[in-house]
């Protein structure tokens, strides 16, 4: 089975003919339009399959219409569990890395003196940051990261650009 990725959570029903409000999560948002089948769960390996009759973004959010859901009180069953899609609906290119596909990278510095295994990335609303937990994070921005090589799965920062903190 192909690997399924995050892209939105389930807020709440919008309206009374079973239509969803979803917050979207990924900066893809091209991936509700015309979509044809989610994911739904509480968490990656307890999804169920579900075709898609109508989708749309509207100011920041995702609106789903699913087979089969066509009243507020089967739509509540949906609130609040996450929608995945799997990587061919996110049409990236492939050049184009996703978050996810750096989880577990080892990261070091311009010297190779290992600094940790990156754990999450985090955004606190203006950049990315590489979280290698420890309370050890990275700005995910040119000045600070050097390299990152998929091949080896290392990512390499310039450590004299960062605040000092303790290894």
């Amino acid at each position: 089975m192909n690997q399924k990725y995050l892209v939105g959570k389930i807020l709440r029903p919008r309206g009374l003919k079973g239509e969803l409000k979803v917050q979207i999560l990924t900066n893809i948002e091209s991936v509700f339009v015309n979509l044809k089948t989610v994911y739904v769960g509480k968490d990656a390996s307890s999804t169920e399959e579900f075709k898609v009759q109508k989708s749309s973004v509207q100011n920041e959010f995702a609106y789903l219409f699913i087979e089969g859901v066509v009243s507020v009180e089967k739509a509540e069953n949906f609130r609040e569990k996450q929608v995945f899609v799997e990587k061919e609906v996110l049409a990236i290119s492939d050049d184009e890395v996703l978050a996810s596909d750096l989880l577990g990278f080892e990261v070091v510095d311009f010297q190779g003196k290992k600094l940790g295994v990156l754990k999450s990335i985090e955004n606190y609303g203006g950049s990315d940051f590489l979280n290698l937990g420890e309370q050890i994070e990275i700005p995910y921005e040119d000045e600070f990261i050097m390299e990152t090589n998929m091949s080896e799965k290392k990512i390499i920062v310039n450590w004299k650009n960062l605040p000092e903190v303790e290894v």
